[in-house]
C-alpha cells in the first residue's frame, strides 16, 4: 500500500499574518477537515475508495492529508505503472483528475486563506473572553 502526504505552502503575506499554526490546534483541525471536504470534486471517482482513504488515514488536525491506497501514487501522477497517461472518468467529479492538490489549492487558496482567516478571528475572540 502507497502512502501519499501533502505539503500546503501559504502565500507569505498570509503566512506572515497567520503566524504559527499548532499542530493538534484547533485551526490546524479547521484548515484539515475544510481542506478535506473541498479537495474531493477533484478527486477521481469510480467508488469513493479514494475519498474514504483520506477520511481515514488522515489524523484531523495533524497538519497532513494521508491517502493510503495501492494505487494512489498513480492516480496522483496520472501515469499507469507503465508509464501511460491516464484517462480519467470525470461523470461524478468533473474536476478530477492528477495533481488534484495541486489543482485545488490554484483554484482555492485565497478563498482557503479567508475562511482560516475568520476562523482565526473566532479563536482568538473565544480565547480573549
Amino acid at each position: 500500500m502507497s502512502d501519499f502526504y501533502v505539503n500546503m505552502q501559504w502565500s507569505p503575506s498570509f503566512k506572515a499574518k497567520l503566524g504559527m499554526i499548532q499542530k493538534g490546534g484547533e485551526l490546524q483541525a479547521f484548515i484539515d477537515s475544510t481542506a478535506l471536504k473541498q479537495v474531493e470534486p477533484y478527486l477521481p471517482m469510480r467508488e469513493g475508495a479514494l475519498t474514504k482513504s483520506g477520511i481515514l488515514n488522515t489524523e484531523i488536525g495533524s497538519g497532513m492529508i494521508v491517502h493510503k491506497t495501492p494505487y494512489v501514487r498513480y492516480l496522483y501522477y496520472g501515469m499507469s505503472k507503465t508509464g501511460k497517461p491516464l484517462k480519467f472518468d470525470r461523470s461524478r467529479h468533473p474536476k478530477a483528475g492528477a495533481f488534484w492538490w495541486v489543482r485545488y489549492m490554484s483554484d482555492n487558496l485565497l478563498m482557503l486563506e479567508g475562511m482560516v482567516q475568520r476562523r482565526l478571528n473566532q479563536l482568538w475572540q473565544q480565547n480573549i473572553r
